[in-house]
C-alpha cells in the first residue's frame, strides 16, 4: 500500500493515495449529497496496479478504490458526494457508485475509485 502523508485535510482529490484512507479502516464515513447523508463504515481500502496505464508515468498515484458499508436498507444512489471521514476531514466531488452485495450479510455497499 502507499505509504503518503496521512494528513489530507487540505489535499486536493488529485493528490489522495490509498494511504490517507488506511488509518479510517472501520471508523465511519457520512456521503452527503444535497439533502440525503448516509452513513456508511469504510471497510476497504484496495490498490489497483492493474488499473494503471501500461505507458502511464510510475511516478503517478497508484490507482485504488474505497469500499464503504451501510445500511441495507439506505436510498439506492450513485453520484457526487461529499465524504466525512471519521470527523477527520473530508472529500468533497467524489463520485460514488452503488456497488452488488453477494455477501451474505444484508448491506449497501458503495465504491470510489481514484486512478
Amino acid at each position: 500500500m502507499s505509504t503518503a502523508n496521512p494528513d489530507p485535510k487540505n489535499a486536493p482529490i488529485a493528490d489522495l493515495s490509498s494511504g490517507h484512507f488506511l488509518p479510517y479502516l472501520g471508523q465511519t464515513c457520512l456521503l452527503e449529497s444535497g439533502a440525503v447523508t448516509i452513513a456508511t463504515v469504510l471497510a476497504r481500502v484496495d490498490e489497483k496496479p492493474g488499473a494503471r496505464s501500461p505507458s502511464g508515468d510510475r511516478d503517478s498515484r497508484m490507482p485504488f478504490a474505497l469500499l464503504l458499508k451501510g445500511d441495507a436498507d439506505c436510498p439506492y444512489l450513485d453520484g457526487v458526494f461529499t465524504m466525512r471521514i471519521a470527523q477527520a476531514f473530508e472529500v468533497p466531488g467524489i463520485y460514488l457508485s452503488r456497488v452488488l452485495n453477494a455477501g451474505p450479510q444484508p448491506a449497501a455497499l458503495f465504491q470510489a475509485v481514484f486512478n
